[in-house]
């Protein structure tokens, strides 16, 4: 949407506005223009809107130079144009068209490629005979620069029109002329992307992921059969009869060693304390057993230990 003034104009085609691309503004001149894309055989509608100058327009609709009426406006308010008219219940609508005729001798004029709408304020000073129906020109009698030109569709119904229209005067002395124009210069896409006036996004790189690939596993949903793990092999027999009993050990549980009761290593909490080079060592000290047999049959258990720590300590020493 192209807007200036408190004015903003712009073309409808497929429902959907069109894009408009590097939109220039003369400021000395009230002019506003831009490029926008065409596709042969489309229809196309020109809008424009007033934000509110609280004074009365009217518009004039100039495509490929043929001069089209617009339609007032009283201050505010959105107006548009699809067609033109070709009787009092009839109109033909404005299309993208392609050019038949690349041969033909007609003259190319500067407003060729271009819709352009002028906007002027006035003053309504009674009324006067509506407007006569216009001969529409034939897109093949004019040249274009880009190999589309404006066509218009065949006759379909439309509102019938006022037997009268508004008298108009220039509002003031420097409306004489357009308060503001909109020019929309049309061409076909490819011709806006060789140009470089509609520009290429460029798609950013993914990082490159590292992908894990394995061997295809076969699945029920392939080959229609459940599938089980096979069973661990069982282990060789003859190759275990040379194996040691610890190796062995694992495989049968039976020959394990099993402690006894006369291997069970007691803990002391009674060696005297002393310097170690680090914190906690020396706390736990294990001893082997005594027989009980080297033991006084008045002693006692605890006096065994005593005994048999003195002696350790001294052979220690």
């Amino acid at each position: 949407m192209l807007t200036h003034r408190d004015f903003s104009a712009w073309i409808v085609s497929n429902n959907q506005p069109l894009p408009e691309y590097l939109v220039a503004v003369d400021e000395k001149g009230s002019r506003v223009s831009c490029w926008i894309p065409s596709e042969a055989g489309k229809q196309f509608s020109v809008h424009w809107r007033d934000h509110g100058s609280n004074v009365h327009t009217c518009s004039f609709i100039s495509l490929d130079g043929f001069v089209v009426p617009g339609r007032f406006l009283y201050g505010t308010g959105s107006a548009s144009r699809e067609g033109v008219r070709s009787g009092p219940t009839s109109e033909r609508p404005f299309i993208f068209a392609e050019y038949r005729d690349a041969s033909s001798s007609g003259d190319c004029n500067r407003n060729a490629g271009t819709i352009m709408l002028k906007i002027k304020r006035v003053r309504l000073e009674g009324h006067k005979r509506a407007n006569p129906f216009q001969t529409v020109p034939d897109g093949s009698s004019r040249a274009t620069i880009s190999g589309h030109c404006v066509g218009y569709g065949d006759e379909r119904p439309t509102y019938e029109q006022s037997p009268s229209t508004w008298q108009i005067k220039p509002y003031d002395r420097a409306s004489k002329g357009s308060y503001v124009t909109f020019v929309f210069r049309y061409r076909p896409r490819e011709f806006l992307l060789s140009q470089g006036i509609i520009s290429v996004p460029q798609r950013k790189a993914r990082p490159s992921q590292r992908r894990v690939t394995s061997a295809p596993v076969a699945t029920a949903q392939a080959t229609g059969t459940l599938i089980t793990p096979s069973p661990s092999p069982s282990p060789n027999t003859k190759k275990m009869e040379t194996m040691n009993t610890s190796v062995k050990a694992p495989f049968f549980p039976g020959l394990a060693r099993h402690r006894t009761t006369q291997n069970v290593r007691t803990v002391s909490m009674n060696e005297p304390r002393r310097n170690v080079p680090y914190p906690g060592e020396g706390i736990l000290e294990l001893f082997p057993l005594l027989d009980p047999r080297q033991l006084s049959k008045n002693a006692s258990c605890g006096e065994g230990v005593q005994e048999n720590q003195e002696s350790q300590s001294e052979n220690m020493n």
